[in-house]
């Protein structure tokens, strides 16, 4: 039983959300329900700037999303009609089919050749399109030749007059989605996507078009396609083999429960092989340990670079005991070095770059872990991109960990554990890991943030700098700063993590906080209309550019900063961070407590939705945990009205920093308590000769190891 309500009963208990939200604009022609929640024009102490306005643009952007310029509607009205013309069409070219399979049978062989064969290739199409326009193979390979060229502009080209010509084939459709996406024309990618899910509504169909919606923040049904989508995974996942039609990784964004992400993750590893290839795994002999000598680790990474999970790892290599372990750190990225990556390479005791030796195949891997005779493997990207799922999959090593590099389980059994906590793996939620979750006593991150911060924070004087990274005006600027009279929250996630649940709640806190902004992080123009325009909706003033700015300026804005230059002035323009709800933001949240921001976090049933609960937690403040929407927004509310009570937050959350006393940054403390993990895994495996099951850590002191 889900112990959270899915998506339909949070859609009926979410009161607020569904009373601002009165009525539907309108229903896409294609079928896809996508719902227009709107509040009254009229906002009690609130004036809304250019309503008008920004009700015209919402209607434009209905418009060109939901009017198909290839008229589905019609389609489905004069169907027979059309496959009669269809008919027709390919009766005439029936007599040179021959010569049209002939054409098309040599480009294709050509263009995998060198660049003159690849412009033979486009010759030969083009003259075959001369000969033959109404050739949908001929086009549908002339668009394939100028997409893998880059030349996406032509592709939609021949691929639109081949959809017209059979506007049933939804290969085809799929196709304008990807380069209609590539040429970063998002309304006509996300129409195209709505079409071919309307004439073939497949599960992965309808995940992709909920993924351009996240990627876009169009809120527009999300809630009737998310519980749709839900629904239709569920069923996938039963079939034998299981299926899924999205990645673990795309789950965690959305109210699927732990359980069904144990499920997805499954499936998953049926889908990419690691099932099969376990089941063709070789059976090795391990190495046997007998307390004494010393035991070698093994972690396997893409990403010992500039990288989430590179930013965690920098440091901790140097503080493994090398009287007790043997470090090996196995890189399997095929993208240059930097200077993480340099760092890492200098802290790590056997640095293994696997392109720099020739090969980083599944084979190669494994017989480095062979070869070195490696204990226990930590696999820092598990299904992730570049990850090496199938490596685990064989079991080179005894014993097998999951860590970091994606927040639930991998739903294979040949990892024997993962590295958790007691905030973000509750003991009833053991049954939902097919791996043996190991609880560590503070957070299962690490952040060393030295490299980003000073301690204190530096002080930034020069504020021109700062202000040109705001869209599309900066806050109010004083002397040294910001203009303290206005109260930030903020929030710098990847934007798909941001869905209607959240905006609403920041919207409420911005509506009841007099003086507040919003700062959300910048991804571009689409995404920032869309939102400005939500925030429309609610009557939050976006829009103000006259002389009336510093004393109401803008309720939401957003910057442009990222990488080290982001990181080092969070903690100069933010006071109160608010956390995304199914997906946190794990290094973001990091990066708050680091600057002495406080937050607000309300935890889901997933790793990916407890990690900022377990950072408050290991940081000595779980009141920043809300347990509701409705708490969420009071505490919002509250600590944006008695900002005496942030500020000193603030102070001891950076008090505690600078005096080393929050475990959340304690490096050594943390390599402690995992290597005294690993050893009683070893313990377990090699002595006591018993199965793996839940590991509890003992607590270190700061004395226990210094």
């Amino acid at each position: 039983m889900r112990e959270i309500q899915d998506v339909k009963s949070l859609q009926r208990n979410n009161s607020r959300l569904v009373k601002l939200f009165l009525q539907v604009l309108i229903i896409y022609s294609i079928g896809s329900l996508f719902l227009f929640w709107k509040t009254n024009d009229s906002v009690s102490g609130f004036n809304y700037v250019n309503s008008e306005e920004a009700k015209a643009l919402r209607r434009w952007i209905v418009h060109q999303v939901s009017d198909n310029e290839f008229r589905i509607d019609e389609w489905k009205r004069n169907k027979s009609e059309m496959e009669e013309k269809l008919k027709m069409e390919r009766e005439k070219l029936l007599p040179f089919t021959s010569e049209i399979d002939s054409i098309v049978s040599k480009s294709e062989q050509l263009k995998r050749g060198d660049n003159q064969q690849k412009e033979e290739a486009l010759s030969i199409l083009m003259k075959g399109k001369e000969k033959f326009p109404n050739s949908m193979d001929i086009l549908v390979h002339l668009g394939g030749w100028f997409y893998d060229n880059k030349s996406y502009s032509e592709a939609i080209q021949n691929w639109k007059r081949a959809s017209e010509l059979n506007p049933y084939d939804n290969t085809i459709i799929d196709n304008l989605v990807l380069a209609y996406e590539k040429e970063k024309d998002y309304v006509n990618s996300l129409k195209m996507a709505k079409v071919a899910c309307d004439l073939d509504p497949q599960a992965w169909r309808l995940a992709k078009v909920l993924e351009m919606l996240g990627k876009y923040n169009i809120f527009e049904g999300f809630f009737e396609l998310t519980a749709k989508l839900i629904t239709l995974t569920n069923e996938e996942v039963k079939k034998t083999p299981p299926r899924t039609p999205i990645h673990p990784y795309r789950a965690l964004h959305m109210p699927f429960t732990v359980e069904e992400v144990r499920d997805i993750s499954r499936a998953w590893s049926h889908i990419d092989g690691s099932a099969s290839a376990a089941g063709r795994a070789e059976k090795y002999d391990y190495p046997r340990w007998d307390g004494q000598r010393k035991i070698k680790i093994a972690y396997i990474s893409p990403d010992f670079r500039f990288h989430a999970v590179g930013i965690q790892v920098v440091d901790m290599f140097q503080f493994h005991n090398k009287d007790k372990f043997e470090v090996y750190c196995i890189d399997v990225s095929t993208v240059d070095p930097d200077f993480i990556f340099e760092r890492i390479k200098e802290n790590c005791q056997h640095f293994i770059h696997m392109v720099g030796l020739g090969s980083n195949s599944n084979h190669e891997v494994i017989k480095q872990l062979r070869d070195n005779e490696i204990d226990i493997a930590i696999d820092l990207a598990l299904t992730t991109a570049g990850g090496k799922p199938h490596v685990f999959a064989q079991r080179p090593v005894a014993i097998q960990i999951a860590w970091l590099g994606l927040a639930c389980t991998t739903g294979m059994k040949e990892y024997d554990y993962i590295f958790g906590d007691a905030v973000v793996n509750p003991e009833e939620y053991d049954k939902y890991y097919d791996e043996n979750v190991v609880v560590l006593p503070n957070s299962y991150h690490i952040f060393n943030h030295n490299r980003y911060y000073g301690n204190p924070p530096p002080q930034w004087e020069d504020w021109d700098k700062v202000e040109k990274l705001f869209r599309p005006k900066a806050p109010p600027m004083e002397k040294g700063g910001l203009n303290k009279k206005f109260f930030h929250f903020c929030n710098f996630q990847n934007n798909e993590r941001v869905t209607p649940s959240e905006f609403h709640a920041w919207m409420e806190i911005l509506r009841r906080t007099p003086d507040s902004i919003l700062i959300l992080r910048h991804h571009g123009k689409l995404n920032m209309k869309h939102l400005l325009m939500t925030a429309e909706d609610y009557g939050i003033i976006t829009d103000v550019k006259d002389e009336r700015y510093d004393t109401q300026p803008n309720r939401v804005v957003f910057t442009e900063a990222s990488g080290s230059d982001h990181i080092s002035i969070k903690g100069s323009i933010c006071d109160m961070y608010l956390d995304a709800h199914y997906y946190n933001g794990h290094s973001n949240g990091g990066d708050m407590i680091h600057a002495g921001v406080p937050g607000l976090t309300f935890p889901w049933q997933t790793m990916a939705s407890r990690a900022v609960a377990s950072f408050y937690t290991t940081s000595g403040h779980p009141e920043l945990i809300t347990n509701s929407w409705d708490d969420y927004i009071e505490k919002g509310v509250y600590y944006g009205t008695h900002r005496e009570e942030t500020y000193e937050l603030k102070r001891k959350l950076v008090e505690k920093r600078l005096n080393n006393e929050n475990p959340l940054f304690d490096v050594p403390l943390f390599v402690a308590h995992i290597e005294d993990a690993m050893t009683i895994m070893m313990k377990r495996y090699h002595i006591d000769k018993t199965p793996a099951k839940r590991l509890v850590v003992p607590k270190r002191s700061k004395l226990d190891y210094k």
